[in-house]
């Protein structure tokens, strides 16, 4: 067995990102043994392994970290499953590192990093007896055990952990943007406060404070020209990202998510609008549904070397982020049906060849579709020009459609704001880049404020949602909205509220709300919804 000295000097020679050592958790194991008196019997055990031993619970290994562990290596890593296989019998190490036992009954899970998305340095795990129970696909949870090199062939040995210890926890997965929420600094907070108080004392603005939504739509994505109905349905829902967890840990059956449906003809720049969502989120995800199945978006179950394995698939690997399908209308009818429990529960299951999994998916899900009957990008829509699923359609909390510009003013005006952008000097565009900036930056905040804290409104804005439901309700003959009406109206005037960084939403976030959602949904489409 190598000494740290060595072992570290054998990383810095090959460029191996460098692993805490034995020795250098020794201070960190006294510190805990002091502090967390429920963890002493597996702080004693591991450190008087002779391995060395990398992590510990409250600083666990990435994967990427976990992969060059050597033989014999105690480790503790966080990861998200990805897949799981039943494996018939194993020989597995004891903790002290004293011989084998055979496990006739044990679980080999797939861990993936939870920062970013990244299904090629994945971690194998092996999980035997009580720990092969109620394995939660899909979930972020830390793993100790003793690492063992399996050879893939004669030049590559890959890193396989059998776990001693598993923790499934119950927290935001999206680390990297947490750890900038929590890292935010005083200056940096009173930036986004200032902008708040100087959008709503903007002369001429009445101390509106709804231009502070008009000026972070301003400065959304600017990139993209024009669509601003979009940009701003965008921000939204990027602003609804959240768990479906309250604060004990417990789930909420309360969706604050909001999902977006974006519908246009090719050329129009849907998708490259849609795709925007991508810079202000780290975790979000982009799929085509033409080179995709609801099958392999969700949970796909597939014949491997040692057997069947459950894989999750992008809206599961999104959750608590992002997932957003291009062309949606490509899938089958029948198909999206499995989309269902994912737009409304946060959560599906799949019970199949012996699995029976609940897999969490509290992901915001963003469509883009092409209307399969109209004969011109401008002409009147019915729902019965859409490739989508009715109940997809009803668990849509913002239809939102890209009107062609066709007008000869219209077109030459976007046609120059789009050549300016590809006219831009280099030191142009990285002054366009600052106002990316500054949208990750509000997001922060306002994730940060909001994660220990709930929204709350006051009577008038309630009453005022309530009546804009009712009136709503009677254009149903022309296709204004779904039943779900209600719940839309409360998630867009909360996210409204919060992106002002509001204790209490009141009759200005409704008022908000309402317009934008009539202005959406009603425009130019919908007007013979079929029952």
């Amino acid at each position: 067995m190598q000494e740290f000295s060595e072992y570290k000097k054998t990383q810095d020679s090959i460029g191996m990102p460098s692993l805490p050592g034995r020795r250098e958790h020794s201070q960190q194991l006294e510190e805990d043994w002091e502090e967390k008196p429920e963890q002493q019997q597996y702080y004693h055990d591991i450190s008087n392994s002779s391995s060395n031993f990398v992590g510990h619970w409250d600083n666990p290994l990435r994967i990427k970290e976990a992969l060059f562990a050597q033989e014999g290596d105690t480790i503790v890593v966080k990861g998200q499953i990805i897949s799981a296989g039943k494996i018939h019998s194993v020989l597995f190490p004891a903790n002290d590192g004293s011989g084998f036992t055979t496990e006739l009954r044990a679980i080999r899970v797939e861990l993936m990093d939870v920062e970013h998305y990244n299904a090629i340095d994945s971690l194998s795990v092996i999980l035997s007896n009580e720990l092969a129970q109620d394995v939660r696909i899909g979930e972020n949870l830390i793993v100790a055990g003793i690492v063992k090199l399996e050879r893939q062939n004669k030049q590559i040995a890959l890193p396989r952990l059998y776990a001693h210890d598993v923790r499934y926890i119950k927290e935001k997965i999206d680390i990297s943007q947490q750890e900038e929420e929590e890292s935010l600094r005083p200056h940096e907070i009173e930036r986004v406060h200032r902008f708040i108080r100087l959008a709503t004392q903007e002369p001429g603005n009445d101390n509106d404070d709804n231009n502070v939504i008009d000026r972070l739509v301003s400065i959304y994505a600017k990139k993209v020209v024009k669509n601003e109905n979009i940009k701003e349905g965008l921000l939204y829902a990027l602003s609804s990202v959240t768990a479906n967890l309250r604060k004990g840990g417990d789930v909420d059956d309360r969706r604050t998510r909001l999902n977006i449906g974006l519908i246009g003809f090719p050329g129009g720049g849907k998708t490259y609008t849609a795709k925007t969502v991508l810079k202000y989120n780290s975790r979000a995800r982009f799929e085509t549904a033409q080179s995709s199945s609801a099958k392999s978006l969700t949970a796909i179950i597939t014949n491997e070397g040692e057997g069947k394995v459950l894989r999750v698939g992008s809206v599961a690997h999104a959750r608590q982020s992002l997932c957003v399908i291009d062309e949606i209308g490509e899938l089958p009818i029948s198909e999206q049906a499995l989309l269902q429990g994912v737009m409304e529960e946060g959560a599906f299951t799949l019970n199949k060849f012996g699995f029976n999994a609940n897999i969490r998916a509290d992901t915001v899900i963003v469509w883009t579709t092409n209307p399969k009957n109209a004969t011109n990008a401008n002409s009147h829509l019915s729902f019965k020009d859409l490739p989508i699923r009715k109940q997809i359609l009803d668990r849509t909390d913002l239809l939102i459609v890209q009107k062609a510009i066709v007008e000869p003013e219209e077109r030459e005006e976007f046609n120059r704001l789009k050549l300016e952008y590809e006219r831009a000097t280099d030191a142009r565009k990285k002054i366009l880049s600052y106002y990316d900036d500054y949208i990750n930056l509000h997001l922060a905040v306002m994730k940060r404020k909001y994660s220990n804290q709930d929204m709350t409104m006051t009577k008038e804005c309630a009453e005022l949602i309530n009546k804009a439901d009712v009136e709503i309700q009677k254009r149903k003959a022309e296709g204004a909205g779904s039943f779900r009406t209600i719940d839309t109206l409360i998630r867009l005037t909360e996210v409204i509220a919060k992106l002002k960084l509001k204790d209490v939403a009141d009759v200005n976030d409704a008022n908000r709300a309402i317009a934008f959602y009539n202005k959406v949904s009603t425009v130019n489409m919908m007007v013979d919804k079929e029952e």
